[in-house]
């Protein structure tokens, strides 16, 4: 995927998350994605089911499906974070899957350690990131905040 594509399917996701009330994060590595999203159970399950339906989409998984009693991620329509460049090893929450990729057994078998890593990436100072970047073409590492209601 261009980054240019990449960017304008964020723009649009962001908008339209922001309407329906959804917010998480999206991890780009290499061409694959991971993602955490939260919101009214209706408008999470039409986005599922238009997401699986979308030819540009692939071997879509739902990793974890449950009631939370407060957003991780409330302060994002959606936040993006390439990690291409980064060192695995490196971050917090490491998890094998991060080397062997976000299809992986490791991923789809522990997904706690998934979310645990989405975690790490919004707790985290994004400038403690940037140390740890080798150079990669690709979008900004800038993070989209939601605009106050």
């Amino acid at each position: 995927m261009l980054p240019e594509d990449l960017a304008d399917i964020l723009k649009i996701a962001r908008s339209k998350n922001q309407d329906d009330a959804i917010t998480g994060i999206l991890l780009y590595r290499r061409g694959h994605f991971l993602q955490v999203l939260e919101g009214p159970n209706e408008r999470l399950s039409l986005l599922l089911e238009k997401l699986s339906r979308d030819p540009r989409h692939s071997n879509v998984k739902v990793l974890l499906d449950g009631y939370v009693p407060a957003r991780a991620f409330g302060a994002w329509s959606m936040s993006f974070q390439d990690i291409s460049g980064l060192d695995p090893t490196a971050l917090p929450g490491y998890s094998r899957f991060l080397k062997l990729g976000f299809g992986s057994v490791e991923c789809v078998r522990y997904p706690h350690k998934v979310l645990k890593m989405a975690l790490a990436f919004r707790d985290s100072n994004l400038e403690r990131f940037e140390t740890l970047i080798e150079p990669v073409p690709l979008l900004d590492r800038s993070v989209s905040r939601r605009s106050p209601d």
